[in-house]
């Protein structure tokens, strides 16, 4: 990278979904690839796949590249939370297609350690989708065999289309059953709806979730804590927003699980809290605006000439001051009074009036209006511009000067 925007990236890489949270400390939005990137791995890879992993993201330019493990991305995400040294974060992480389990401890440094960790290939939120599926095909295949067999066929197009979808309604209904207590799937093909009730849902769900809290309370009484240096028990992953899951853990273990709004997003955000930025290169300065053009002197008559020093606001001055006798341009013979009436036409102008009814007299250059209303004052001067009903009052003023006399 040539500039380097001073953008973080922080990537949690999933089975199915790949979750990133961009950070920009500066707030303002630059073009180009982020000057650093962490990534977050499994806590049992070992130095090869670590190695591949950062040598796949320095390939694609993404600046200077971090590795962290995933339960020390959770645990710094909850680094606001006081953990005092010696206690200990159970982070369970229920993710997509694998579930993992990590102990860790902090030091007292400040730092953290990974005690424990274990976890299981063959769990995910993926078997929970599933156990829809199947429990879907137990209502609708022995009525229409045939038709079901084409929607999950893989061998052919709409097969495979057909199983996409049906999964998708599945995974949306697993999502809706975390938040209600009745979900409707979509079945492709059928034109019909399934409805699915919580109860049907963790009945389905109940063996999968069993072998994650099993995995969690060996993994945790391995580690020989006490039960008061357990400091929290982390729920991360999106199917950990299933509400059985915290009560599973509640039970099995007795302390009562932290559970987030979005608990997908604990990783990816921890990850950028976990390893300390960059410095961030200076910005160039912003220009500075243009300086406001000054109104052109040229063509102005007497009469604004001499307002100019005396009324910067545009009033009427007092009688018998010397701006009064310059307002009193039909006194100075016929040339005054045309270049007051060139400029007045050039008023009505700029304010996009309608023309007007004059009567000109050349031979004293008096100019009156032959349409007034019952205030003093011409429509066209009611309907004046706000900018311009300063100029409009002087010159109004100028004809009534005319018309006494």
């Amino acid at each position: 990278m040539t500039a380097p925007s001073g953008f973080r990236l922080g990537i949690d890489f999933g089975t199915t979904h790949t979750v990133a949270s961009l950070q920009r400390p500066d707030g303002r939005v630059a073009g180009g690839l982020p000057a650093q990137t962490v990534l977050t791995y499994p806590a049992g890879w070992a130095e090869t796949r670590r190695g591949v992993l950062a040598d796949a993201a320095a390939r694609a330019g993404m600046g200077t590249v971090s590795l962290v493990a995933e339960p020390l991305a959770a645990a710094a995400y909850f680094s606001k939370t006081p953990v005092p040294p010696g206690s200990a974060l159970v982070v369970y992480d229920f993710g997509a297609g694998t579930f993992d389990v990590s102990v860790i401890g902090r030091e007292p440094d400040g730092s953290w350690r990974v005690i424990a960790n274990e976890g299981l290939d063959d769990v995910g939120g993926l078997d929970l989708d599933a156990a829809i599926v199947d429990h879907i095909r137990t209502r609708l295949a022995p009525a229409d065999p045939v038709r079901w067999q084409q929607l999950v066929d893989a061998t052919t197009t709409d097969g495979r289309r057909g199983q996409w979808q049906l999964l998708d309604e599945a995974r949306a209904a697993k999502e809706q059953l975390s938040r209600t207590s009745l979900a409707a799937v979509r079945v492709p093909g059928f034109e019909t709806d399934v409805h699915v009730t919580r109860e049907e849902f963790e009945a389905m769900a109940r063996p999968w979730l069993e072998r994650t809290v099993a995995l969690t309370a060996a993994t945790l009484f391995g580690t020989e804590l006490r039960r008061d240096q357990v400091a929290a028990v982390l729920l991360v992953g999106g199917s950990t927003r299933i509400p059985l899951v915290a009560t599973m853990l509640h039970q099995r273990l007795g302390i009562a699980p932290t559970v987030l709004d979005q608990p997908e997003l604990v990783v990816a955000e921890g990850s950028l809290a976990s390893v300390p930025a960059d410095p961030v290169p200076a910005l160039p300065a912003l220009p500075a605006p243009p300086a406001p053009a000054a109104p052109p002197a040229a063509g102005r008559g007497a009469a604004d000439a001499g307002l100019a020093g005396r009324h910067p606001l545009g009033g009427r001055p007092a009688a018998g001051s010397p701006g009064d006798a310059a307002l009193a341009v039909g006194t100075g013979g016929a040339g005054a009074g045309r270049r007051a009436h060139r400029r007045y036409r050039h008023i009505r102008q700029r304010g996009r009036q309608p023309a007007r009814q004059q009567r000109h007299q050349p031979g004293r250059g008096q100019c009156a209006t032959a349409e007034r209303d019952g205030a003093g004052r011409g429509p066209d001067e009611r309907r004046t511009p706000r900018h311009l009903r300063g100029d409009g009052e002087r010159i109004g003023q100028l004809r009534r000067r005319h018309v006494r006399r």
